[in-house]
């Protein structure tokens, strides 16, 4: 295995091989692999290292299904 082999598990991103760092609160990233974290929908917020839309929850004010718009 190389390091290029090594991916960034869900709730973190970086580049294949490269250092993974957590999701910022307010983004999530779902899955194994590289690539950014993708932003909560607005009026919704996460922690940080999040790894399901689902873990966008409304702000307060805010109602709907967590995740969903």
């Amino acid at each position: 295995i190389s390091a290029t082999d090594c991916l960034c598990n869900a709730g973190y991103e970086g580049e294949a091989g490269g250092e993974c760092t957590p999701c910022a609160a307010g983004t999530y990233k779902e899955g194994l692999g590289g690539g950014r974290c993708v932003a909560c929908l607005n009026g919704s917020v996460s922690e940080e290292g999040s790894a399901m839309a689902t873990d966008c929850v409304c702000d307060k004010g805010f109602t709907g299904p967590d995740g969903r718009q």
